[in-house]
């Protein structure tokens, strides 16, 4: 789908806001993308990696969730309750599989905001 309308158009600047650190553009586009890609059918990307038996795997609507959830999610840690310190916060990001219908969280990147100033 192309035009105003376009969750693959909000996608993609959503992602190019990530890539400039533009977050609150970020998340206002992938949302729009969210929103416009619910309830269509999984659209698979062919260039993505594939599985072991040659398919690709990767869809839209995974990378749309994967790059809000990149943007939204922040840690805080209140260094005063475990040592000294100033507070510290910044984007997470978790990387789950799912084994045996059980989700484990397989990857954890925290990162600190810039100081300000």
């Amino acid at each position: 789908m192309t035009g105003p309308d376009s969750y693959g158009l909000f996608r993609h600047r959503g992602h190019r806001y990530v890539s400039i650190r533009q977050f609150g553009g970020a998340i206002a586009d992938l949302q729009k993308a969210a929103a416009l890609v619910q309830g269509r059918p999984l659209e698979i990307k062919p260039d993505s990696v594939p599985n072991q038996a040659g398919t690709p795997v990767s869809n839209t609507q995974f990378n749309i969730y994967y790059h809000l959830a990149f943007v939204a999610a922040v840690w805080f840690f209140d260094r005063d309750l475990a040592a000294s310190g100033p507070v510290q916060k910044g984007p997470v990001t978790f990387v789950l599989i799912q084994e045996e219908g059980v989700w484990r969280i397989v990857h954890a990147h925290f990162s600190n905001d810039p100081e300000p100033g």
